[in-house]
């Protein structure tokens, strides 16, 4: 019972609540200025959207096409994060089917187009890629596509999720994000 008093003394003692008030008050504005002046807890996010009649999108708005569904469209990378992704800092990855070879279809690797961030990306902002894409696909088949797709970069994988096998060095499909279609309503 002693023991009890001692503590309970000891934790609403005026200099008990002093220090432990004080020491709250110092952390919480170290916290503060270390987050408003440093990259402590800032990193970038990126994700791939698309650019289409001039408006970036998260989907790829198909138009009907008697039998098929078409799209024009140009890749673009969005920073969603807190802090810039600076030029050369990475490498984007692309897994889209093509008729012919692009500049950025990586040698014997099917459908696999990348390239160096070649630009700054501010937070909340957009980079387009070089890569204009004209899409055909058939009706019946637009519900099992979409393009996958992952980054490299100084600051990780995005999506997290993606990681490189260590046997092939290969990242797996199921691992990555991917860009959906938007397939327009019927009238």
């Amino acid at each position: 019972m002693k023991f009890i008093y001692i503590i309970k003394n000891f934790l609403l003692g005026h200099d008990f609540q002093v220090s432990f008030w004080s020491s709250i008050v110092v952390s919480a504005l170290v916290g503060l200025v270390v987050y408003q002046y440093t990259d402590v807890f800032k990193s970038p996010n990126l994700s791939f959207v698309v650019k289409q009649n001039g408006f970036y999108r998260n989907t790829i708005l198909l138009t009907a096409d008697g039998e098929n569904y078409k799209a024009r469209f140009q890749f673009a990378i969005k920073n969603n994060g807190n802090k810039p992704l600076k030029s050369g800092e990475g490498y984007w990855h692309l897994y889209v089917q093509t008729d012919s070879p692009t500049q950025f279809s990586a040698p014997e690797e099917e459908n696999h187009n990348r390239g160096i961030i070649s630009g700054t990306i501010y937070p909340n902002s957009f980079l387009d890629i070089n890569l204009v894409y004209e899409l055909i696909i058939k009706k019946e088949d637009v519900r099992k596509r979409e393009i996958p797709y992952f980054f490299s970069t100084d600051y990780g994988q995005y999506p997290k999720t993606a990681k490189l096998d260590p046997e092939s060095g290969k990242v797996f499909l199921k691992d990555m994000n991917y860009i959906r279609f938007e397939i327009p309503e019927s009238k």
